[in-house]
């Protein structure tokens, strides 16, 4: 379903209630930028180890820093193209990233970042 310049995912199925506001209509699979379709952090996730390629693997320091929206220079980059990547730690997809080809920024809501579990995963 498209709405606005979101695309998600939802179930055919189901009816809402008349009256009724949502939030969320669905899980976000993408957003419509200037130039391309950014991904959803929660899609990224729930893709998780399906992700093949434009995926960067961040170290708990270089994970701490992305949170925190600073940009990071990572240690391991392999099959990735400029543009928007999946950020990994220990092989669990964190969330969304842009790599511009020499450096890393986060694209992990504030919100999202905030209630990221981090200290259970280092």
């Amino acid at each position: 379903m498209i709405e606005g310049k979101s695309v998600y995912l939802v179930s055919r199925n189901i009816s809402y209630p008349a009256g009724w506001k949502f939030e969320g209509i669905g899980l976000r699979v993408a957003r419509l930028t200037t130039n391309s379709f950014k991904p959803g952090n929660r899609f990224l996730q729930r893709l998780g180890k399906t992700i093949t390629r434009n995926i960067i693997e961040v170290t708990p320091g270089e994970l701490t820093a992305l949170l925190e929206r600073k940009e990071i220079v990572p240690g391991k980059v392999r099959n990735c193209e400029r543009g928007f990547v999946a950020i990994s730690y220990k092989t669990v997809v964190v969330g969304c990233g842009f790599w511009s080809g020499d450096s890393l920024r986060s694209q992990i809501s504030k919100g999202l970042a905030k209630i990221f579990p981090l200290e259970q995963l280092i």
